[in-house]
């Protein structure tokens, strides 16, 4: 028999949970008006900085002008559509997607006015880079997403077709064949951020169930037990989902660097190199903002895994000093690194890096007198590794919330120039997962001191090390010959152009059958094979390499690459002795791969009687 009042609560609970998700919704969107305005500027700035070959019509200026001024307003319109967020939720999201369907109207008419006059592909590559970046910060509303893409991009499109012109109506038909994938990929986006702030919640919802029923009797003990598991399941279930929906969200995103890279070996002419590094810089932001989203839950599914090697500190030292140095100087503090010569740690280098790094963008971001210094020191077989700031400090009773995801103590406006509160989450598990010993010390008003401990080698000389350093240096990739397979046709195009710069030879497949096809009618085996893990017709990288070391004479170098977070399938592959890279994937991470591929050689087969 059910109980009504169990029923009522149930009901309850789902109502108290969509009001809580439509003010966090509208709280979000809030903050990222700032961040589209911000983009909007950026892309103003480069229209601006276009030369305009054409004499400019003063229609198309007085045009041009109330586009602009629609713009304004619609900003301004946005802005204060939040003012009634905190009693009106649903009505101030519905103002949001007016404000952003004029916002993206003003921007078609600005570029239907400057089309005539911008030679080349470089208008609709800015507008494709708008509708990207807009949609990416309002990733909390589908319908905001929606609206702004519709609005700048139909309107565009049209404006192409109807020119009458051949590149017009190329143009026209690609931004229309792309308008389907940017609003499937903007749905995949808002699932993703939506079913994140559920788990979260209800995680929340049931640590405070806990709190309320920790002195209840043997009765409410049970159910405080259920209500830990339930919490314990929705952050597996959250860490599932977001590992689950990489892939997805990866795969565009890594072709899109692969083009990049190769675009900027190609001889442009001043303008177009200019937007080929706006776009890679723009590309790069995103890259970057979308990584700091999904690294926590491929931490905590147990994807990354260390690989130690021995290294000196001393070049990771002058790396460190010369990124972080223009930011030093942006801000007028001084920026020292101590790290003497000929210390040798062990470790893995690639997430002690991204380590020091979220360690000393956190020291900058509340560091504004006063200076910055990364120190090296050998203790024993250990090395302390020390970042000190002069900043504003941390209270200590607030030493251990510091490590808690989207805490900032000093930013309670949740300004997005100071982080989203994830570096020292990631700091605390890459601690955690190189096994090295975190040490925190603060004064408030003075400044801080985070201190790591990492192994340290002694077995090795400097010169022993250099000539290694100077044997892998020397590797060259002209001449290699390269076996790739993929069922995506855009990967495929993207790494024979990142490849063909590089010197190698490309064998494209989209398919196993392809591969063996296009092997038999070679004239020489692959050196390398390089595989995407999904391929069609229910198909796997291990298919693709058993398929392939049966018609190939030797044991062939394999890189596996995936947009998977699954630390089982990246243990399976580095059991086998393959290489194994995750999306998106930079030219640098491959050639580095590459170089690693082509010291493994070629493993000769045992004859057979």
């Amino acid at each position: 028999m059910s109980d009504p009042k169990a029923a009522s609560d149930s009901t309850l609970g789902v109502a108290a949970m969509d009001e809580r998700i439509s003010r966090w919704r509208i709280g979000v969107l809030r903050q990222q008006v700032i961040y589209a305005g911000c983009l909007h500027v950026l892309c103003a700035t480069v229209l601006a900085a276009l030369p305009l070959p054409k004499p400019f019509p003063a229609l198309q200026g007085v045009a041009l002008a109330a586009a602009i001024w629609i713009a304004g307003t619609a900003g301004c319109y946005g802005f204060t559509a939040t003012r009634f967020a905190a009693r009106y939720p649903r009505r101030a999201a519905g103002l949001f997607c007016v404000a952003v369907s004029l916002w993206a109207l003003a921007w078609a008419i600005a570029f239907q006015q400057l089309l005539p006059h911008v030679p080349g592909t470089a208008l609709p590559a800015i507008v494709l880079l708008l509708a990207a970046g807009t949609a990416l910060a309002f990733a909390a509303s589908f319908a905001a997403m929606a609206c702004f893409t519709l609005f700048l991009l139909l309107p565009f499109a049209a404006h192409l077709l109807a020119g009458g012109a051949a590149d017009g109506l190329s143009l026209g038909i690609v931004v229309l064949a792309l308008l389907p994938l940017y609003l499937a990929l903007c749905r995949r986006l808002n699932q993703v951020v939506l079913e994140n702030c559920r788990l979260r919640i209800e995680s929340e919802q049931a640590a405070e169930m806990l709190r309320e029923r920790a002195g209840a009797d043997a009765v409410l003990r049970e159910r405080t037990e259920q209500a830990l598991r339930t919490a314990e399941q929705a952050c597996a279930d959250k860490t599932r989902f977001l590992a689950a929906a990489s892939h997805d969200l990866r795969q565009p995103v890594h072709a899109i660097s692969l083009f990049v890279a190769a675009l900027k070996l190609e001889n442009f002419d001043t303008r177009a190199k200019y937007l080929v590094d706006r776009l890679d810089r723009s590309l790069a932001g995103l890259d970057e903002l979308f990584n700091r989203l999904l690294d926590i839950s491929r931490i905590d599914a147990g994807v990354i895994t260390p690989s130690a090697r021995v290294f000196e500190a001393h070049p990771i030292g002058q790396t460190l000093e010369t990124r972080f140095a223009p930011l030093a100087a942006g801000k007028a503090l001084r920026f020292h690194v101590h790290c003497p010569k000929g210390l040798f740690l062990h470790t893995d280098a690639e997430l002690l890096i991204e380590l020091i790094m979220n360690l000393l963008s956190n020291a900058f971001r509340y560091t504004e007198r006063g200076g910055v210094l990364l120190a090296f020191r050998p203790r024993g077989d250990k090395a302390l590794v020390q970042v000190w700031d002069t900043g504003c400090g941390i209270p200590e009773d607030h030493l251990d919330r510091i490590f808690d995801e989207f805490v900032q103590l000093g930013n309670p406006s949740r300004d997005r120039r100071k982080g989203l509160g994830l570096g020292l989450a990631i700091v605390k598990r890459l601690s955690g997962i190189l096994g090295c010993t975190l040490h925190v010390r603060s004064t408030p008003g003075k400044g801080s001191l985070f201190e790591l401990e990492v192994a340290r080698s002694t077995d090795i000389s400097a010169a022993d090390y250099a000539a290694t350093q100077a044997q892998q240096a020397e590797q060259d990739l002209s001449g290699m010959l390269v076996l790739v397979v993929d069922d995506e046709i855009d990967i495929l195009a993207a790494m024979e152009a990142i490849l063909s710069s590089w010197g190698c030879y490309a064998i494209l497949a989209r398919s196993i059958d392809e591969a063996l096809k296009y092997v038999d009618a070679s004239l020489r085996y692959p050196d390398v094979l390089i595989t995407d893990h999904r391929l069609g017709d229910h198909k796997t990288s291990f298919d693709a390499v058993r398929a392939v070391s049966a018609v190939v004479p030797y044991e062939i170098p394999v890189i596996v690459i995936s947009g998977e977070a699954n630390s089982v399938l990246e243990r399976e592959v580095q059991d086998m002795g393959w290489l194994f890279m995750n999306k998106p994937v930079n030219a640098a991470g491959l050639y580095h791969a590459l170089q690693r591929a082509l010291a493994l050689g070629r493993k000769e087969l045992p004859q057979v009687a």
